[in-house]
């Protein structure tokens, strides 16, 4: 019986062990040439942090992602003053990427994101709670209609 275990094992390692090599190897050339998504595809950075407009911290924060063709976002999020959960406002492809929108404050509710220039929309929320949200894009290089607005 000792030896029905011994060559069932020989056979599971004859087996397996060339094909988790093969497989081990294909990842690391497709991951090589771009194809194959590794952890270091995406690097996020905080561009910006404003503090204390109409009741909300605000963050900017720019993703470069490397896999195929190179593609940058730019992100706004916004929090209650204090708390760590972070809602999505806007999201864009930018034009040139030191290009970083505004944050001011129209009113108490109201907030207002400028930024001259955009390569295309990707996501625009309208409001949040009780806070409004108006965009002010001077260019918007690929414009789509349904860039994700909500309310």
């Amino acid at each position: 019986m000792s030896s029905l275990a011994g060559l069932v094992r020989a056979l599971l390692f004859w087996t397996l062990a060339p094909a988790l090599t093969l497989v081990a190897f294909l990842y690391l050339l497709l991951a090589t040439v771009g194809i194959a998504r590794t952890p270091f595809d995406c690097i996020t950075v905080t561009r910006g942090r404003i503090f204390g407009i109409s009741g909300f911290d605000f963050e900017i924060n720019e993703t470069d992602c490397d896999t195929l063709a190179k593609t940058a976002t730019i992100s706004v999020f916004a929090s209650r003053p204090g708390q760590t959960r972070k809602v999505l406002l806007f999201k864009f492809f930018p034009a040139y990427i030191d290009l970083l929108p505004v944050i001011t404050a129209i009113d108490q509710d109201t907030v207002q994101i400028s930024i001259s220039e955009i390569s295309s929309p990707f996501l625009r929320k309208d409001k949040l709670k009780d806070l409004s949200v108006i965009y002010k894009i001077d260019v918007i290089d690929y414009p789509d209609n349904d860039a994700g607005t909500s309310k």
